[in-house]
């Protein structure tokens, strides 16, 4: 297996260009390029893949640090997780989920971690 040498000058132009480099994967870019793309369609299919991929399966988003204080953003967006316990979670609002998207959300959850979300009640038909 051959091995990648770092290169300062694609460092340089991943971050001119996409904002951030990712040593360790590539493709998180353009992950991240098709979110904004599709406008952050976070609670749908490809939304939801999209958070089980770069957060709950990706262990570096498992360390958790609280970044916010530390940066401030110009221009652009930020994508977010919030990790808490049960006691400060349970007054949060819960994410408002289609029933059709439920049991792709249930199964995004493992002992550790849970979302914080509730099923839409679909409008009856009249």
């Amino acid at each position: 297996m051959a091995s990648m040498a770092f290169s300062l000058e694609a460092a340089k132009e991943g971050l001119d260009k996409d904002g951030f480099f990712d040593l360790e994967d590539s493709t998180t870019g353009d992950d991240v390029w098709e979110m904004e793309r599709r406008r952050f369609p976070y609670v749908s299919e490809y939304g939801l893949d999209f958070c089980r991929k770069r957060v709950l399966d990706d262990m570096r988003c498992r360390v958790i640090l609280d970044a916010r204080l530390h940066y401030e953003i110009k221009e652009g967006y930020v994508i977010k997780f919030e990790f808490a316990t049960d006691d400060i979670i349970e007054n949060w609002p819960k994410m408002m989920v289609p029933a059709l998207l439920e049991q792709k959300v249930a199964s995004m959850q493992s002992n550790g971690i849970r979302l914080n979300y509730e099923v839409a009640l679909e409008a009856p038909n009249t």
